[in-house]
This record gives C-alpha cells, sequence and structure tokens, in this order.
C-alpha cells in the first residue's frame, strides 16, 4: 500500500476561510434569527449527527422481540 501525503496550499486555506464566511452568513446568523444561539450549535448538531444511529439502534431491538 502506498503512502499518500497532503500539504495545505494558501488557495486552499483561502477557499477554507471563505466557506466558513458563508457558512456562518447562511446557517449561523439564519439560527441566531430563530432564537438558537451559537452556543448551542454544536449540542444541536452532535444530536442530529446520533439520531440516525438511534433509529438503527431501535429498528433492530424491536425486530428481535
Amino acid at each position: 500500500m502506498q503512502e499518500t501525503f497532503f500539504r495545505n496550499t494558501e488557495e486552499g486555506r483561502g477557499i477554507c476561510q471563505r466557506h466558513a464566511k458563508i457558512r456562518e452568513t447562511c446557517l449561523v446568523d439564519s439560527l441566531a434569527s430563530l432564537g438558537i444561539a451559537r452556543e448551542d450549535i454544536h449540542r444541536i448538531a452532535r444530536a442530529l449527527c446520533a439520531v440516525p444511529g438511534l433509529c438503527d439502534q431501535t429498528s433492530r431491538t424491536a425486530a428481535s422481540l
């Protein structure tokens, strides 16, 4: 197996910074307008990521009853 190495470039860092600004404008500001605090976004995102796994687990458990 051959190893692959990557290195950041100035262009890549610039793209990531622009993406972060767009995300800030489109997502964070929109959520703030709904009354969701910036500090809560990470907690909400973790919960949303956990839901599919919990649904799968529940389905398996229910099928075995």
